[in-house]
């Protein structure tokens, strides 16, 4: 699976929804405008745990791993388990005019990015056709739902937690 897009700006579309989500990341950024600036203190070495690995922490997408469904497929990068506080990462690719389900609402907030394709996503009664390099978000208990809108599959990431496992840590 190849993406025509430049990693740095999947990294910091992902670093910025994770972090609307409630994600913890640090990262150092070097300064572009102000070179001479002194350097930020040190931070402490955060760890991550007995319960991760190189090996769990790093999940590259494979065929073999997708789920199929009606419309297409689907990809856990991350499921709702694997933090063990809700948050998941999943990749949805869903066949040309079609949708994987119909509107619907729930109390999880939730962002979508779009790799390829073009999308219709619906929020509370309104609609927008979008194309790559766009993110979307729809607040807790608003209806909204995607759609392929377009002629070839529909790629996009899905960001969101699951507040049953979220409230069960």
């Amino acid at each position: 699976m190849t993406f025509k897009f430049s990693s740095v700006l999947i990294a910091g579309t992902l670093l910025s929804l994770a972090g609307l989500v409630g994600l913890k990341v640090d990262a150092q950024v070097a300064a572009v405008h102000a070179p001479s600036a002194p350097a930020p203190p040190p931070t402490a070495a955060v760890h991550p745990g007995p319960r991760y690995s190189l090996d769990n922490l790093v999940n590259p997408f494979t065929m073999d791993r997708t789920e199929k469904t009606d419309t297409g497929y689907v990809y856990w990068f991350f499921d709702k388990q694997f933090t063990g506080n809700g948050k998941t990462l999943k990749l949805s690719v869903v066949h040309p005019h079609e949708a994987s389900h119909a509107p619907h609402h729930h109390v999880e907030d939730e962002f979508w990015f779009v790799l390829e394709g073009k999308a219709e996503f619906f929020i509370d009664g309104k609609t927008r056709i979008v194309g790559p390099n766009t993110g979307m978000y729809a607040p807790s208990n608003v209806e909204h739902g995607i759609k392929n809108a377009g002629d070839t599959d529909l790629k996009y990431l899905v960001i969101k937690q699951y507040p049953e496992v979220a409230t069960s840590k």
